[in-house]
């Protein structure tokens, strides 16, 4: 099941949820709230590349 990353504005939480489909909102679990989904930096792919190193025999 994947992970998803959620921000509350009102109280400034940040949590995760493990959900079978993604969801654009889920209930704040401090204040109740409707937080909204982020988007994982593994996803944005904005810490680099996943290749394999040189050499290493993967493609």
């Amino acid at each position: 099941m994947p992970l998803f990353e959620y921000t509350c504005q009102p109280c400034k939480l940040t949590f995760e949820k493990l959900l079978k489909q993604p969801q654009e909102t889920a209930d704040c679990p401090q204040c109740g709230e409707a937080a909204k989904r982020k988007v994982s930096v593994f996803a944005s792919g904005a810490e680099g590349s996943c290749a394999a190193p040189s050499g290493s025999g993967f493609r």
